[in-house]
């Protein structure tokens, strides 16, 4: 059996939580009798087998008549791949214009498809008003119709089957949560207490509040951290410029997957800032690691607060005294990490891929 992965991105070039997902699927499938290729974007074109995965890189247009008609300006050398690779099944993930070429040949060849849901902006009718106008209208206006032309499509939680359904008619296949493999666990005699951050420097995911988190909590001899990459644009230079005066944050930039694991591993707390996030993978790397979260405004399925795997604050003067109460309470703390792992080696583990692979084969 072949199965075809398409997304804007591979996890080796740039990682996000999508990304990351589609990496431990690809782990998970290397171990069943199927041949998996992976059409993503790139700098140059790439032609190439990495380890058990038939790498397809698309080798990026003109970068400003993409910013205006979006990624259908890529359709023909999609659809010129599925026709080359002929598979028995596609998955896509990061709902866009990508979605054209799947959709089409798909209708053509009758080959199975696959929509995971991978944000709450997948299952929301909004129109996002930038310069980049063309390839929004395009977007908007044509979401529906991709949407509704998948044959099966998975949700990360049940907030996007219910808005799937609210906004578009249709109900999710299932829903499957994000997978994680078991982190091996080791005896690990921290001398102090770390508060972690993880995300990649960018508005939406409000790292600056995480700045002023630190700074406001300077005295209490804890040590914060951040760990992302950095865009390298104006507002992010003045964000490192804010973090250089904070003494005891410490910004890592972007870092290898087992180095951010090994950072949870180290750590006490994780607090996320995040405006929009699907699922973030970033809770269950903590929470596999027995590190509580505390969230200021994600919360799918109020998962963390139906649990006891941390704090839901809502509110950024809620957010420190969270932290604070985390911070003094050491009984807390473990009690709550280890709610954490409990729940997270019961729900998110890589068993989760099984529902899929049924799927995909069936």
């Amino acid at each position: 059996m072949i199965i075809i992965i398409i997304s804007s991105s591979y996890h080796k070039f740039k990682l996000g939580g999508a990304e990351l997902q589609m990496k431990y699927l690809i782990e998970y499938l290397s171990t069943k009798n199927i041949t998996i290729h992976y059409v993503f974007l790139n700098k140059e074109v790439i032609e190439k087998k990495d380890g058990d995965v038939y790498l397809h890189g698309i080798g990026r247009k003109n970068r400003l008549l993409e910013w205006f008609f979006g990624e259908i300006i890529y359709y023909n050398d999609v659809y010129h791949l599925l026709e080359s690779v002929k598979p028995n099944a596609i998955y896509h993930r990061n709902l866009g214009t990508l979605a054209f070429p799947i959709i089409q040949y798909s209708k053509q060849h009758k080959v199975k498809t696959v929509f995971h849901i991978a944000l709450i902006n997948d299952v929301i009718k909004k129109f996002s008003f930038s310069w980049n106008i063309i390839s929004s209208l395009i977007y908007y206006h044509c979401k529906n119709k991709l949407i509704q032309n998948f044959d099966h499509i998975i949700a990360q939680a049940k907030y996007q089957d219910t808005l799937l359904k609210k906004n578009y008619g249709r109900n999710a296949d299932f829903v499957m949560p994000n997978a994680h493999p078991i982190p091996k666990m080791k005896d690990i005699q921290n001398e102090g207490i770390r508060v972690l951050w993880v995300a990649n420097l960018k508005p939406a995911k409000r790292p600056e509040l995480f700045v002023r988190l630190a700074s406001q909590l300077k005295d209490l001899g804890v040590e914060f951290a951040m760990v992302g990459r950095d865009p390298h644009t104006k507002w992010s230079s003045l964000l490192k410029n804010e973090i250089a005066k904070v003494s005891c944050l410490k910004y890592y930039g972007a870092l290898p997957i087992d180095e951010v694991n090994e950072l949870f591993s180290e750590s006490s707390i994780f607090v996320n800032t995040s405006e929009i996030e699907g699922f973030p993978n970033t809770f269950i790397q903590a929470w596999m690691r027995s590190v509580p979260v505390v969230s200021l405004s994600i919360n799918p399925d109020n998962i963390i607060t139906d649990n006891n795997l941390g704090y839901h604050s809502k509110s950024f003067q809620q957010l420190i005294k969270d932290v604070e109460i985390l911070i003094h309470n050491e009984d807390l703390r473990q009690s709550l990490g280890t709610n954490a792992n409990k729940y997270a080696l019961v729900n998110y583990t890589v068993s989760n891929f099984n529902k899929l692979y049924t799927l995909i084969k069936s």
